[in-house]
């Protein structure tokens, strides 16, 4: 029996649950089933979740989208070109996530290593890999806050992604702080680009 997928309010944290991001507003989603389950998979992982022997479900009244204002296209209208003037829709800050990074910080280029490392044993990486599948490498920054940690923002020409790295007392949290569709919606040292992607697409202080 085919399953009928559920249309989501628009302000439920929709996951892709091939790659585990947070998807964007007006990205589709499409649900496969894999191991006897059913999983939703956001629209940039669908090729991969195929490879790996997942199955679509189309349901008989097609796919259905997450719900979009007339100003807002979806991620592959603008890779396509037919662009608007979306709206910056920044998260509530989601669950943190401890990870086993001694935090011994000397300075912002100390705490600044202290922040990658942490990111890159997060589930966060996942985002930048996922989302530059089909826009490309991003550009990272990162941004010393002192004693409120360390910002980190990866931008494409499409959308931006930020996140918070808190260092307390030896341990170390990340967390998603914010999303958006403008680069404009960034401050200059947001987009300074002074963290490299080494080629397991992994963040790399210089």
């Amino acid at each position: 029996m085919t399953e009928t997928r559920k249309i989501r309010t628009a302000t439920e944290t929709i996951t892709c649950q091939f790659c585990h991001r947070g998807l964007l507003r007006g990205e589709r989603s499409d649900v496969f089933h894999a191991h006897g389950e059913s999983r939703l998979v956001c629209e940039l992982c669908q090729p991969n979740a195929l490879r790996s022997g997942w199955r679509r479900d189309l349901p008989a009244g097609g796919p259905q989208e997450l719900p979009t204002t007339p100003e807002r296209g979806g991620l592959l209208d603008r890779l396509r070109g037919r662009t608007s003037h979306p709206v910056v829709t920044p998260d509530p800050i989601g669950p943190r996530e401890p990870r086993g990074v001694r935090a011994e910080p000397t300075g912002p280029s100390g705490r600044i290593r202290t922040a990658v490392e942490a990111f890159n044993a997060s589930e966060h990486a996942k985002t930048i890999h996922s989302v530059g599948h089909s826009l490309g490498d991003a550009t990272v920054s990162a941004v010393d806050l002192e004693s409120a940690g360390v910002e980190l923002v990866a931008a494409w020409d499409l959308c931006w992604y930020r996140w918070r790295v808190e260092m307390d007392h030896g341990g170390v949290s990340v967390f998603e702080a914010g999303r958006g569709y403008e680069l404009a919606e960034l401050a200059e040292e947001q987009r300074s680009g002074n963290l490299l992607l080494d080629a397991d697409g992994n963040l790399r202080a210089p």
